[in-house]
């Protein structure tokens, strides 16, 4: 999922991206804790 934001980010689709880097961040939280 982090290299699919860091391609849309590339592409400049800053919208896709954010919520993707926000749902990762959220899942290694919960993962890592």
């Amino acid at each position: 999922m982090n290299n699919l934001a860091a391609t849309y980010s590339k592409q400049g689709r800053w919208d896709l991206a954010e919520k993707l880097e926000v749902q990762v961040m959220e899942i290694r939280k919960t993962k890592l804790g």
